[in-house]
């Protein structure tokens, strides 16, 4: 399962609908995101997520103005203290991802299923390497053909 195309693009993301997002948003409040992750939004224009607070995981220094209430973490993410927080959103990529998989931080994983195969990309699960069993708690449908799947942690 691809997550980009080639060099990160996500031009081929659905813009059609909200897709149940702007209340997946609203229930957050907290993200944590890779440096590219961080960096692609930021290139969209205005910073969307000010109510938010957001980790930024990366070694290196952030460039630019660094939107309020964003902070860079480079330490363990193991160590990284989202206690504070209710529900937090790993938004990317998939290192980050597969980083908090491996070390068992995720109670809940949404998958937007587009119907394109991308072939050539960023793959979500290139790092798995041992079976991470899932349970199913909702499906949904769209006339658009995106299907969007919410598992649990057994």
């Amino acid at each position: 399962m691809k997550i980009a195309g080639p060099d990160g693009d996500i031009s081929w993301l659905f813009q059609d609908g909200d897709y149940g997002y702007k209340d997946f948003v609203a229930s957050v409040d907290a993200l944590v995101m890779g440096r590219k992750t961080y960096e692609t939004i930021q290139s969209f224009g205005d910073w969307p997520y000010d109510d938010k607070k957001t980790y930024v995981l990366s070694h290196a220094t952030l460039v630019g103005d660094t939107p309020e209430g964003v902070e860079q973490y480079n330490g363990d993410i193991a160590k990284l203290d989202l206690s504070k927080h209710k529900h937090v959103w790993i938004v990317g990529g998939a290192g980050v991802a597969q980083q908090f998989l491996h070390q068992n931080l995720i109670d809940e994983l949404i998958l937007s299923i587009h119907p394109l195969i991308l072939g050539d990309g960023i793959a979500l699960f290139d790092e798995i390497r041992k079976p991470l069993p899932l349970k199913l708690e909702k499906s949904e449908s769209f006339d658009s053909g995106l299907t969007q799947l919410t598992y649990g942690r057994p």
